[in-house]
């Protein structure tokens, strides 16, 4: 059987999340980024947010596309 989103523990992160869609952080030069879909980094937060919105519709969208659901 398959887990669900609230059998996951919470931990503090600097990853920004959206749904399904996640930016995971790296520290780079001594400052705090965001990991890009494409392998770009971004310093932005507000970008970063961005991306995560976009990767979770996108998701959201395949799910309902080929009728499939990533939580049992």
């Amino acid at each position: 059987m398959g887990r669900s989103r609230r059998d996951t523990p919470v931990y503090e992160t600097n990853d920004i999340i959206h749904g399904f869609g996640e930016v995971p952080a790296v520290h780079q030069d001594g400052k705090l980024g965001w990991v890009l879909p494409g392998r770009g980094i971004t310093f932005n937060k507000d970008e970063a947010e961005h991306h995560a919105k976009r990767l979770d519709s996108m998701i959201q969208a395949n799910m309902k596309r080929f009728d499939r659901s990533l939580i049992w």
